[in-house]
């Protein structure tokens, strides 16, 4: 079996292989396995790609909790000691 599609069509186009013939067929459905293995591919890659990208952004959610976490702390900190402050 040809492994490109480019050899595929090339095959499809020789004399050998005139539509309605059996090896046309064939071609035919070679072609289409390709492309369908080729599109299977893709979205796999996709799917890798979109698990990646949650994953990273699950632990920056995480990391900037705690971040804001320690920012209203210190706010909280910095405004009692300005109140002191104007206070005294």
């Amino acid at each position: 079996m040809a492994t490109s599609k480019r050899e595929l069509l090339d095959t499809m186009n020789k004399e050998l292989a005139q539509p309605g013939t059996v090896a046309y067929s064939k071609r035919q459905m070679e072609l289409l396995v390709t492309c369908v293995e080729d599109v299977e591919n893709a979205v796999l890659k996709l799917d890798a790609s979109i698990r990646k990208s949650s994953d990273s952004s699950e632990k920056l959610g995480g990391k900037l909790v705690w971040l804001n976490g320690v920012l209203a702390v210190a706010t909280a900190v910095g405004a009692i000691a300005t109140f002191l402050q104007t206070i005294k």
